[in-house]
């Protein structure tokens, strides 16, 4: 077990327990929020703007706080519905279902996210990531289902990877060149002629 095998157990469980405090119906209710708001405050920001400038005087500021507003507005919305859903559920008898798919759910993202981190950098040799990556049990465990996750991948995925592990540094590139400068108020050594 090396240092990414936990912070991968560490990520998933963290994953896993916010999904089971949250439960299914908050989790899907908070995206669903999160869509509506930046899709309904993108729509009618200006008049919320023009509403907040009666308030406020500066032009840019209304406009921010009017987009700001309409997406805190619909989150608040969808939270609610979340929360009476789940006493819902929670009143016949079925909170444990949804507190059980809410676990699932955080696993599976956090499963998800690995996947998106890890297949990538599995073969770099920047940084020592690949070797990192190969001598890890549940990065392997994790990575080795990458060409399921890959068959569903656009045909340009390949490309990606490639251009992400080429542009990550190499460890050398993080040393010094060796073309130091002396510290401060020192003067520097003597050169020969």
């Amino acid at each position: 077990m090396n240092w990414l095998d936990i912070v991968i157990i560490v990520f998933i469980t963290v994953a896993t327990f916010s999904g089971w405090r949250m439960g299914i119906i908050k989790g899907v209710a908070t995206l669903v929020g999160m869509i509506a708001g930046v899709y309904l405050a993108s729509v009618y920001h200006t008049q919320a703007a023009d509403a907040v400038g009666a308030i406020v005087e500066n032009e840019t500021l209304a406009t921010v706080l009017g987009y700001a507003l309409i997406f805190v507005i619909i989150m608040m919305v969808a939270f609610a519905a979340g929360s009476v859903l789940k006493k819902m559920l929670s009143l016949v008898l079925l909170g444990w279902v949804d507190t059980l798919a809410g676990a699932g759910a955080g696993f599976l993202v956090a499963v998800i996210i690995l996947l998106a981190l890890l297949v990538p950098l599995r073969n770099s040799e920047r940084l020592s990531i690949g070797s990192t990556i190969q001598n890890s049990s549940l990065a392997s465990s994790i990575t080795n289902a990458a060409p399921q996750v890959e068959a569903l991948l656009p045909g340009g995925f390949d490309d990606l990877t490639k251009f992400l592990t080429e542009q990550l540094p190499t460890a050398s590139d993080l040393l010094p060149t060796g073309t130091e400068q002396p510290p401060a108020g020192t003067e520097p050594p003597p050169t020969e002629s």
